[in-house]
């Protein structure tokens, strides 16, 4: 019964030792990183090195959402400018049918007016004929 409870905590034991032995390893990459952060950086605090890391994280953070807006108000612009253009087209089109319209009326006068002249030259035939 002893045995199997000194097999037991043995078991545990290595399985506490196997993370311990992970964090060690954890804690070494992050010493390693921020001695490259140091070496890189010049600067030998890790208080000032983690300040120095929000700002930026905040500066980041701040330049994303200005890029986000800037990008909305761009949307907001290529809308605009898109139903600008929709309008363009259709006074476009309505100014291409004023002037069919215009075309229209003078083929419109100048029948009229043959008519008019054809009037006209009756009316000298009936009163030469009289």
């Amino acid at each position: 019964m002893l045995k199997g409870r000194v097999k037991k905590i043995t078991g545990i034991n290595r399985k506490k030792k196997a993370l311990i032995d992970q964090y060690s390893k954890n804690g070494s990459i992050v010493e390693q990183a921020f001695e490259q952060i140091q070496d890189s950086s010049g600067i030998s605090n890790v208080e000032e090195i983690v300040t120095t890391f929000i700002k930026a994280e905040e500066q980041n953070y701040s330049l994303y959402n200005y890029v986000n807006l800037l990008g909305q108000e761009t949307d907001a612009l290529e809308d605009n400018n898109n139903f600008l253009d929709g309008q363009l087209e259709q006074y476009k089109g309505l100014a291409r049918m004023n002037e069919n319209e215009k075309l229209g009326t003078i083929k419109h006068l100048k029948e009229k007016r043959q008519e008019i002249f054809d009037d006209i030259a009756q009316s000298h035939e009936e009163s030469e004929n009289i």
